[in-house]
């Protein structure tokens, strides 16, 4: 999360969020645990490509270096053919690798401005906008510096003060 706030969101960090999720188990088992998306499963029907994707993801971030995993901005043609050989896919799909991970990037960059600033046009988030007649106010509760408590010790299990 820190290093999203500042703006950092590598393909290292991409890399460790997908190794979260495969050890949660199969992207059905994952969505069994949220509720209510039982019907939605079952439309969606079988997920094993969308599994599928995600490993030749993983192979693809596996044959870059260290370098390319933190900063991809350094990847450019002859980068993109040796990632394709290593990798054991084409040119394309790295290609695709990279556009689908710049689009990720823009995401959490907006979500993370959200989660800063507000959200556009609503009323009680400041900075951005609001309505006449409101008054503007803190913003998403939990979401500030954690609360301490007379001691100066941070409120809650986990220092967050969101508990």
């Amino acid at each position: 999360m820190k290093r999203m706030e500042k703006g950092q969101f590598t393909v290292e960090d991409f890399m460790k969020q997908m190794d979260m999720i495969k050890n949660l188990g199969s992207m059905g088992s994952i969505l069994k645990m949220i509720p209510g998306m039982g019907g939605a499963l079952r439309q969606m029907g079988d997920l094993s490509p969308a599994e599928d994707e995600m490993k030749k993801m993983r192979v693809i971030i596996d044959s870059m270096t260290k370098q390319e995993r933190q900063n991809y901005k350094v990847i450019k043609e002859s980068r993109i053919e040796r990632i394709a050989k290593g990798s054991g896919s084409d040119v394309k799909a790295v290609q695709d690798f990279l556009a689908k991970f710049r689009q990720m990037e823009k995401m959490m960059g907006g979500m993370m401005q959200m989660m800063k600033g507000g959200m556009p046009g609503m009323p009680g988030m400041p900075g951005m906008g609001g309505q006449p007649g409101f008054r503007q106010q803190g913003g998403m509760p939990g979401l500030g510096k954690p609360k301490k408590n007379k001691k100066g010790k941070k409120k809650g299990p986990w220092g967050g003060g969101f508990f």
